[in-house]
């Protein structure tokens, strides 16, 4: 077997990179999850490796979006509840 067909492509049509970084998909599934600390990590790591990129910023981006929410919060409740 060649190469080619254990990618599960046609011979002579290059395998894509897109599917290939799988710490996307999990920055990805972390920031969609509420898991934002995952999701920034991931992203961090899969911007090293190939493929993956719009995966990658869509979980940074909801992570970092997370984050930002949480902060937010807790400003709110240590200014409200501090009196």
């Amino acid at each position: 077997m060649s190469e080619e067909s254990l990618a599960g492509t046609a011979p002579g049509t290059p395998a894509t990179a897109e599917s290939d970084n799988l710490y996307a998909a999990i920055s990805l599934a972390a920031g969609l999850t509420g898991l934002f600390w995952v999701a920034i990590i991931f992203n961090s790591l899969a911007n090293k490796r190939p493929g993956g990129r719009l995966q990658a910023l869509a979980g940074g981006v909801l992570g970092y979006f997370e984050l930002g929410v949480l902060l937010l919060w807790m400003l709110y409740h240590f200014v409200v509840f501090a009196r």
